[in-house]
């Protein structure tokens, strides 16, 4: 409304790093969001509505606030870009993410939401197919199957999950990996099951995780759950 100088901003700007690099939605455009910051910020708004949080009501701020944001994304766009033409392997450019410390430590730049790493992931779907750079990749087995034979070659669900317990809370992101491979590898194990639920509860409250990922995890704990209630009626079902 610019004869108010008021700025609806929706979900582009809300106060905490934008979920422009949300896994389970569609291509978001990040070039496109900074640049629709950049012109928000020239209105020189005095009243700033988002979508989420309290409105923001100090002119000073609200040109701080959407310009660091879009100088976030433009940064992220321009390393990632840079890395990709370099011919790194992409699971490596978002990875090499060094964010500049009055980005990562801006109050406005929390990950909530996502990650600065998710965000690059969605700057490469513009860019790149969706091979990975992994040569089998390209035509692989289902990840079913190959859980089930690096399970075997582990010595079974049982060694995977004294390991995975053993990394608990020095590496929770490969004890994840590996409850990941006993889940799909033996779905129907109990003891799988078991560790796939503990892993992620243990990861969930964790600082460090983001509302997205969590939401992913609890969705695969939601099913192994099922499958444990399955199991635990099934006495009672065969009693009656």
């Amino acid at each position: 409304m610019p004869g108010r100088q008021a700025l609806a901003t929706a979900d582009y700007y809300q106060g905490f790093l934008p979920n422009t690099g949300n896994g389970k939605r569609v291509q978001r455009y990040p070039e496109e969001w900074a640049s629709a910051l950049r012109e928000m910020a020239a209105e020189n708004a005095v009243l700033l509505l988002p979508a989420h949080g309290a409105a923001l009501t100090d002119q000073g701020l609200i040109q701080e606030n959407l310009s660091v944001l879009a100088e976030a994304l433009e940064w992220v766009i321009a390393h990632t870009k840079y890395e990709l033409n370099k011919g790194m392997r992409q699971d490596l450019v978002y990875r090499s993410l060094d964010v500049p410390e009055h980005l990562l430590t801006h109050p406005t730049l929390n990950q909530q939401h996502v990650s600065w790493e998710d965000i690059s992931k969605m700057v490469m779907r513009s860019y790149v197919g969706w091979w990975d750079d992994i040569p089998s990749h390209w035509s692989p087995a289902s990840f079913d199957a190959q859980s089930a034979v690096i399970t075997e070659l582990a010595g079974g669900v049982a060694a995977l999950d004294r390991r995975a317990r053993a990394l608990l809370e020095t590496d929770i992101v490969m004890a994840s990996h590996i409850a990941d491979w006993a889940w799909f590898g033996h779905p129907g194990d109990p003891l799988a099951q078991r560790l796939l639920i503990d892993v992620y509860a243990h990861r969930i409250v964790n600082t460090e995780s983001n509302t997205q990922e969590i939401l992913a995890w609890l969705e695969v704990m939601t099913q192994a759950r099922r499958l444990q209630l399955a199991a635990e009626a099934s006495p009672i079902l065969a009693s009656e």
